[in-house]
């Protein structure tokens, strides 16, 4: 979790994380336990989640089972989030407070939703309290942003998203290109990691999805360009600025 300072809120609180979230995901799901804390859950203004599941090494494809395992795990989160909006809404009844959740998993993940939600959807509730921000990490082709207000995954087949739930116009944001010598990357490890966490970081500061996307691929792209994580110095964030203008003006 992490404070950052808000045009709307000097006191703005994020929770965001890693979570292994997969049928059988190590520790049991114990890491998701602070996203459960109703104490917790009514201090912060937004959270994010970067869910973990690992696809199969032959076919590339994440498993039906897992797939069902992140869509439990999600619900979950925007059930905490709406009690937690609830609750705060009763003991200021002049103010309705929605919580936004951003879910950022990577392509396979995101496709295994899709497949999947036909089995589960019936499950889900239509929650007027929080809403729930799909920012897919797609490796070289970029990224794409849907808002989902039903909590049922988007198609991602194009920029102008469909679905049966009530969507934003899909978001579609290309990579920058890598200044390495083949122009690939050195060691991508991390940089979807740090994709997630610049992309809620932004939003939950106020940026739209549009900037927020753009400077988190720009992110990505300079931490593929490094053998280890860089270190946050003023040449790195010069790069990662030009990298954000690039992408920006594609």
């Amino acid at each position: 979790g992490t404070s950052v300072n808000n045009k709307n809120n000097n006191n703005n609180v994020i929770l965001h994380a890693i979570l292994e979230a997969g049928d059988t995901s190590a520790g049991g799901g114990s890491d998701a336990l602070p996203f459960f804390d109703s104490m917790l859950m009514g201090r912060v203004s937004s959270v994010g989640i970067e869910p973990i599941v690992f696809p199969n090494e032959t076919t590339g494809i994440v498993s039906h089972d897992d797939a069902i395992g992140v869509s439990s795990l999600i619900r979950r989160v925007e059930s905490s989030l709406s009690f937690a909006s609830s609750c705060e809404t009763e003991r200021n009844t002049t103010t309705t407070t929605k919580k936004p959740l951003i879910v950022s998993p990577d392509r396979p993940c995101y496709d295994a939703l899709l497949s999947s939600r036909g089995d589960h959807s019936s499950a889900r509730r239509n929650n007027a309290s929080s809403q729930t921000e799909f920012a897919v990490r797609d490796g070289a082709n970029g990224s794409f942003v849907v808002v989902v207000a039903d909590h049922s995954a988007p198609d991602s087949s194009s920029s102008a998203t469909t679905t049966t739930a009530p969507t934003t116009a899909g978001l579609r944001l290309p990579s920058a290109t890598l200044r390495t010598p083949d122009g690939a990357p050195v060691n991508p490890t991390g940089a979807g990691n740090a994709y997630a966490g610049a992309y809620v970081a932004c939003r939950a500061s106020g940026s739209s999805a549009e900037e927020a996307a753009t400077l988190a691929n720009a992110v990505g792209a300079v931490v593929c360009e490094c053998e280890n994580l860089p270190e946050w110095t003023w040449g790195v964030l010069e790069r990662v600025a030009e990298a954000a203008r690039e992408i920006g003006g594609k």
